[in-house]
């Protein structure tokens, strides 16, 4: 339970809690941490120093431990006052958007799809909590006419009140740069540039980053500003594991899109999740929350031979299916390839978790043909087989 000077703001699995007695036991058992949002009026808020104060609760005796983490604490403008009547607010520049007061789009990046000479993908997350919808508008930065193309929601995660977003944009002009800002009415963010890739072959520069996760605050900024002084004409970048420490820290994720903020908005970047990535978000809400990759991740029909196994009645071929069903969707925006002007670029996910890897309501079998008896190999074989058909089917080669 959160008290904000004193008035009560939220609760949380607090059920078994009645306040009659001095000592209570609430909540249940979990093995990963529960997350929650909640937001809180300003009028309980004042000037000055506010105290935050927060009841953690057992849920039985025996219990070994408890554990909580407030990873994000944000504050929204108000409103502004209504304009009386009679009165005419102020307006914009002929020409120009009225500026606004609500918050701005904040980690805003531009993710590859499998075709970045001719469509964009971009991400972002809300600035304001009550914003539901977000949408691009987009031109090409030589002038004329702009487009807006409606965002898909991605996800709330790790009790941050504000929503992800993510769209693709499709039927772009290879070598062309373009303009664009993302949001919603009124809570735009500021207009960024960036050029698709050329139709074909053509020599490139790329920087690759590994383990920023330590100093996110401090040195990675510095590491970003040095990588871009020795390669400014760059193209994209490739970020590979551990971007950060601990997978449901907003506050690392806040530092990371930090330290990459105008080159995240301006030139591709392509992610792989290491293992700070999975720990304690096996099945990466978060990841999947903040980055949008080419959906071509492997799938039953994309694995060649291995894709056999799951034909049939037997208990290892329903085995196999139930796997590679759910290996698919674990595979999003973490297993994926990308042609970028005559170079292919493959990412793989060497997570083995076997309780992530590992479908609900999993079929049952029985014997050394099911990939259940190693399911770490069977995941690895899955991206193996796609890994052969992508190197076979790349068309740089």
């Amino acid at each position: 339970m959160i008290w904000i000077n004193g008035h009560r703001v939220a609760g949380f699995d607090d059920g078994r809690v009645t306040g009659t007695r001095n000592l209570e036991y609430a909540g249940e058992a979990h093995a990963a941490p529960q997350t929650s949002a909640f937001t809180a009026p300003g009028s309980v808020l004042k000037d000055g120093t506010n105290t935050i104060a927060v009841a953690l609760h057992q849920d039985r005796e025996a219990s070994s431990d408890a554990y909580f983490d407030l990873s994000s604490l944000t504050t929204s403008t108000a409103p502004p006052p209504a304009v009386a009547a009679g009165n005419t607010p102020g307006s914009a520049p002929a020409g120009q958007t009225p500026a606004t007061s609500a918050a701005l789009p904040e980690r805003v990046i531009l993710n590859p799809t499998a075709t970045p000479a001719t469509s964009q993908t971009f991400s972002w997350i809300a600035g304001d909590a009550a914003q539901e919808t977000g949408e691009i508008e987009i031109g090409e930065a030589a002038g004329g006419a702009t487009r807006t193309v409606p965002a898909q929601p991605a996800g709330r995660v790790n009790a941050n009140p504000k929503q992800h977003f993510s769209v693709t944009v499709d039927g772009l002009r290879a070598g062309t740069e373009y303009r664009y800002r993302v949001g919603a009415p009124g809570s735009t963010s500021e207009w960024a540039r960036f050029t698709t890739a050329t139709a074909g072959a053509s020599d490139f520069q790329f920087l690759a980053f590994g383990d920023a996760q330590i100093g996110l605050d401090t040195v990675w900024p510095d590491v970003i500003r040095r990588a871009e002084e020795r390669a400014p004409q760059a193209k994209l970048s490739l970020h590979v594991g551990d971007l950060i420490n601990t997978a449901t820290n907003e506050k690392e994720w806040n530092s990371w899109f930090a330290g990459l903020k105008n080159v995240a908005a301006s030139r591709n970047i392509l992610t792989t999740p290491g293992n700070h990535e999975h720990s304690g978000d096996t099945r990466l809400g978060t990841w999947k929350a903040n980055f949008a990759h080419p959906a071509n991740q492997p799938t039953g029909t994309t694995i060649g031979e291995l894709g056999r196994l799951a034909e049939g009645e037997s208990d290892a071929a329903k085995q196999w299916a139930a796997y590679f069903e759910h290996w698919s969707k674990m595979a999003a925006d973490t297993v994926y390839a990308t042609d970028y002007q005559g170079v292919r670029f493959v990412t793989l996910n060497s997570n083995r978790n076997t309780a992530s890897l590992t479908p609900d309501n999993l079929p049952g079998c029985f014997g050394l043909d099911c990939p259940s008896v190693d399911v770490s190999a069977s995941w690895l074989r899955f991206e193996a087989a796609w890994l052969d058909t992508v190197l076979q089917q790349n068309p740089g080669k």
